[in-house]
């Protein structure tokens, strides 16, 4: 009997594949195709700013750049409202600085 295939997994040959099978650390794993309006003005302003050669570097570096400054917020907020940290706690900080 025929093993029945996995349908959450995309095909790996035939002509709809568009990247092969990710091989362990592949960059190609984490990659997908979509189709988007991008402000063509924007995308030269921003490319220019980072320094990019390619419309795909530029909205790599973009959406990198976003993702760190949101969790450099979200570090900050924490540290402002010490949650879950135990900075205030004298002992803790005693023993911070040897």
């Amino acid at each position: 009997m025929a093993e029945k295939p996995d349908v959450l997994s995309p095909p790996t040959s035939g002509a709809n594949v568009v990247y092969p099978d990710p091989v362990q650390g592949d960059i190609l794993a984490r990659v997908s195709k979509h189709l988007v309006d991008i402000d063509d003005e924007l995308l030269e302003k921003a490319s220019t700013a980072l320094g990019s050669r390619t419309m795909k570097e530029t909205v790599n570096r973009s959406l990198e750049i976003v993702v760190l400054a949101s969790r450099r917020h979200r570090h900050a907020d924490r540290l402002e409202g010490m949650e879950g940290l135990d900075l205030a706690d004298a002992e803790v900080m005693a023993g911070a600085w040897r």
